[in-house]
């Protein structure tokens, strides 16, 4: 058993053979993607905290009027 066929064998964990694994091709982003990638998650995750911190201000704002 080769090296590929045996994480094949791992990412797959005993499921049905009619998953077609090898479609999919492997891909690792070099640094600089990477980088982005999650500075785009962080700012979107900022987004939506921020957005969330506002609605709690009001609805607190609210309750003590």
């Amino acid at each position: 058993m080769d090296k590929d066929s045996i994480a094949a064998e791992y990412a797959l964990g005993g499921l049905s053979n009619n998953i077609f694994a090898s479609r999919y091709i492997s891909y690792i982003p070099n640094k600089g993607q990477l980088i982005t990638q999650i500075e785009a998650v962080l700012n979107e995750w900022n987004k939506v905290e921020k957005e969330q911190q506002k609605k709690r201000r009001d609805v607190l704002q609210t309750c003590v009027k």
